[in-house]
């Protein structure tokens, strides 16, 4: 490729004799400069009115300092209560000028029987026969399709209550429960 003007071959020349210094510089020995240690430089900044600001370095002796572990009395996550203190070395000299702080007694509500358990049955589709009732396609994924109408009995354990055009309402037989199955396809 020939240059065709002498500007590009001033520029040409400029940035080779940049290059060759750059490659001189990066190769020369010593070249690296010295690894400095680190020590806290305090900074200075200016406020609105123009007075400097001292900010201290991090300390970092702070930072290595072992805590105490807390204690049972310290620490309630599940409390919103102010925090305790902790007994005084004088405490359990008979005569106290606080009370005891009350710890309220959990409410247990009463169990029921535990509820039935899901019905397993995957609604599928609808078959619109000529009838002018829906017939609810099912299968409970093992292979096995059901096939019912609104009030019939699915597997000897389910009642079909409604066919709707996204979902079915089935219940146990027995009236444990009832559940809302939506259409899931194949």
């Amino acid at each position: 490729m020939a240059a065709s003007s002498p500007r590009q071959l001033m520029i040409l020349g400029v940035l080779g004799v940049l290059l060759v210094g750059v490659l001189y510089y990066q190769m020369a020995p010593g070249g690296e400069p010295q690894a400095r240690p680190l020590r806290p430089v305090p900074i200075a900044r200016a406020q609105k009115d123009g007075a400097p600001i001292a900010v201290d370095p991090v300390r970092l002796d702070v930072l290595k300092r072992t805590r105490p572990e807390p204690g049972e009395a310290d620490r309630d996550p599940f409390s919103f209560e102010a925090r305790r203190s902790a007994p005084s070395p004088t405490a359990g000299t008979g005569t106290s000028s606080t009370p005891d702080p009350v710890v309220p007694t959990p409410v247990t509500e009463p169990q029921g029987p535990p509820p039935p358990p899901p019905i397993t049955l995957r609604f599928i589709g609808i078959l619109n026969a000529a009838s002018t009732s829906k017939i609810a396609v099912l299968s409970d994924g093992k292979g096995n399709v059901f096939y019912g109408r609104e009030g019939e009995t699915i597997d000897g354990r389910y009642r079909i209550d409604h066919i709707g055009v996204e979902s079915i309402d089935m219940a146990w037989t027995d009236g444990r429960g009832h559940q809302v199955i939506r259409l899931s396809g194949s």
